[in-house]
């Protein structure tokens, strides 16, 4: 009996001293009414341990006993609720932590009514729902409007929507765009969920070998359509959006959850910008029905969203519904702008201990883009930009139960868009001379009537697949916390449309000197890029103030190039209410289907020209000119960044102020090469009846 005795006592003390390796923090969230809630989220902030609750509102966090004795904060929140943020103190190694979550409210007394400072960047902003919800607005830029130094507008829908960071540039006139907006624009990265949004497979535009990157949309002026008196501008309107960034108005806000915008120095684990990011988080979990309508004075707008909890094993599933629909003058309805869109997302942990989550997310949207034909006009003008498109992702992830590795997740998606350009030209002239011909040389010329209708007409299908391989870890020396994440992503961008259809027998009169062909857009080549990335985000105490350094190197392969992206972000805080940031990075924007392959161009001098009114008896010479630029070596953009930060916050207070240097290099543009041909010249001696002999002086 004492030998049993003895030994029951080693393996009792033998468990308990290995449980005393960590520290635990338990607890039970509920909501105003009492009642648990299950799928609330418990994070740790200073090493991201998180946690879910399970049936019964309890959670249960794991905790390093190197952090016994010091203070970490825990933030919970769930959908619908307002987040809560707690310090608490480890001196035991079991705590009790209980959480109560009240409804997200406008009628709270504290609700933020600017952005705060975000985690992931000395000069990051972040939107949280409750300011998301303060500020209705129709589309993604009406929101980021709230930004610093953008022009504080009322929500509209009715001008293309491009974000632009730490820039500024020259008044768009006409539809000449500056085309350093255009590269600011294109290099500022939209990732939602995870999954980049991104503009590289666009090709939808005119010819920028004959009108110049800055011109190549198809747009309309608003002299040509409305009633008159209307005010008025010198900017056209188009709904292409090709060698710029994303059109923000297809991007709803109604479910967005978290919003978090970074100007300066992205961390490493983002890769493909040069000149920010915008990172979105959906709501995925239950959540009540809301219904929301904004009536204004020239839009209406209605979303439907709803989070269900399928069953105890089925997961739960998110659905959000949205219709906008937009006239520019409501009196006469001629531009119009609709979006229809449509989320749903599929949420499900898996293990006795929940350590598989799975989550599949599927969107879809429809626009209406368009100014219609004037009924009491038949010469009014008529364009349409309109399309639709849909993306689905996969995101798992699987927490490990290690002392280096924490966690590892594996994300795919896939996305695709049709858009269409289409307008028609009346012209009413005389005969037209046209070659069909494609390579360069003399040749004869053909004749067509000059009483025909030309078109702008673009058949746009780019398609994206992404996917990313990342793991976390955490490592503690001494009294430095390490948070590691590392992984590698890569991305293929293509396009299946159509293209720029013409046909050179029915020109349009602005192209000059110069004319059109058919233009197949599926005939390019795929874009394909490569990263790897790996960052430590540091956190400890020097002279007993927090410090904390985020400092990461990324390896990337566009467009078959090699860059390395070294950044990091060192933040020190003087006082509880006073911190200086210092950050430095490189980035690096690959180039897009649209500069790669622009497509050939056509320069046409007549020579001979004898026309008598009827065809069969009439003659002409063309010289004809191809000319393709072989852009498909094109290097990436690059952006150098070096900035200082300085925040003080006190009594609901704040002020922020950031000092930074940024240099793009390597920006893209159309430019102008003449060349000088000599030419032979050709007179025609006429025959009777019959086709005229060209004589070559």
């Amino acid at each position: 009996m004492k030998k049993l005795y003895w030994s029951s006592f080693i393996l009792f003390y033998t468990i308990a001293v290995a449980h005393a390796q960590s520290i635990y923090i338990r607890g039970k969230i509920t909501d105003g009414n009492k009642k648990v809630l299950l799928g609330s989220t418990v994070i740790m902030d200073q090493l991201g341990f998180s946690s879910m609750s399970d049936g019964r509102g309890e959670y249960r966090l794991t905790i390093p006993k190197e952090q016994y004795g010091k203070l970490v904060t825990l933030s919970v929140s769930y959908i619908g609720k307002k987040k809560v943020e707690r310090t608490v103190l480890l001196d035991s190694m079991q705590k009790i932590e209980n959480f109560l979550l009240q409804d997200m409210s406008h009628a709270l007394e504290e609700v933020g009514v600017q952005a705060k400072r975000g985690e992931l960047s000395n000069s990051s902003l972040v939107f949280d729902r409750e300011m998301i919800e303060r500020y209705p607005a129709l589309s993604l830029n009406d929101l980021l409007n709230r930004l610093p130094n953008r022009k504080n507008t009322a929500p509209s829908v009715q001008e293309m929507q491009n974000l632009t960071l730490r820039g500024a540039f020259s008044e768009t006139t006409g539809r000449s765009r500056d085309a350093n907006e255009l590269n600011n624009s294109f290099g500022v990265a939209i990732i939602m969920d995870d999954m980049v949004l991104g503009n590289n497979g666009n090709m939808q535009g005119r010819n920028a070998g004959i009108f110049g990157m800055s011109s190549a949309t198809n747009a309309i002026r608003p002299s040509d359509y409305g009633l008159t008196g209307r005010p008025t501008t010198g900017k056209f309107y188009s709904g292409e959006n090709v060698f710029s960034g994303l059109d923000l108005r297809q991007i709803p806000i109604e479910n967005i959850e978290h919003l978090e915008v970074i100007s300066g120095v992205a961390p490493a684990r983002y890769g493909d910008l040069s000149n920010g990011a915008v990172i979105i988080e959906r709501q995925a979990g239950k959540t009540p029905a809301f219904f929301r309508l904004q009536v204004r004075s020239n839009a209406t707008s209605y979303g439907l969203s709803k989070g269900m909890q399928l069953g105890k094993k089925l997961g739960t599933i998110n659905v959000d519904l949205g219709y906008v629909q937009s006239y520019a003058d409501n009196r006469d309805k001629l531009k119009q702008y609709d979006r229809v869109n449509g989320t749903l997302i599929w949420t499900n942990y898996f293990g006795a201990d929940k350590r598989l989550k799975q989550t599949f997310s599927g969107s879809y949207n429809k626009v209406i883009d368009q100014v219609r034909k004037d009924p009491d006009d038949p010469l009014s003008n008529a364009i349409s930009f309109g399309g639709r498109g849909w993306n689905a992702a996969s995101r798992t992830s699987y927490k490990l139960d290690h002392k280096f590795l924490k966690s590892i997740s594996l994300n795919a998606g896939i996305s695709s868009t049709l858009q269409k350009t289409y307008r028609e030209y009346y012209y009413n002239g005389a005969v037209v001379l046209y070659t069909d011909s494609v390579q360069t040389g003399i040749v004869e010329g053909q004749y067509a009537p000059g009483q025909y209708t030309a078109l702008d007409h673009v058949d746009n299908r780019p398609l994206n697949l992404n996917a990313r391989l990342e793991g976390n870890a955490i490592a503690i020396t001494g009294d430095i916390i390490h948070k590691i994440n590392f992984g590698s992503n890569y991305s293929y961008d293509i396009n299946r449309g159509k293209g720029r259809i013409a046909d050179p027998s029915i020109p349009k009169k602005d192209l000059g000197a110069r004319s059109d062909r058919y233009y197949d857009f599926s005939l390019t080549n795929a874009l394909q890029n490569l990263g790897l990335y790996a960052e430590d985000a540091m956190r400890t105490k020097v002279w007993g103030r927090d410090l904390s350094m985020r400092a990461g190197v990324r390896w990337d392969l566009m467009n078959g190039h090699s860059s390395i992206s070294p950044r990091t972000n060192i933040n020190y805080s003087l006082s509880k209410s006073t911190q200086i940031g210092l950050a430095y990075g490189l980035s690096f924007k690959s180039p897009g289907l649209a500069q790669l392959y622009p497509g050939p161009t056509f320069d046409e001098i007549i020579l001979l020209n004898s026309y008598n009114g009827k065809v069969d008896e009439s003659m002409a010479l063309i010289y004809l000119r191809r000319y393709e630029k072989d852009n498909s070596n094109l290097k990436s953009s690059v952006r150098q960044t070096l900035e200082s930060s300085f925040s003080w916050h006190k009594n609901g207070h704040q002020l922020r102020t950031n000092l930074f240097y940024k240099k793009n290099t390597r920006g893209i543009n159309t430019v102008t090469a003449d060349q000088l041909i000599d030419l032979p010249t050709y007179s025609a001696t006429e025959v009777p009846g019959g086709k005229p002999i060209d004589r070559k002086s």
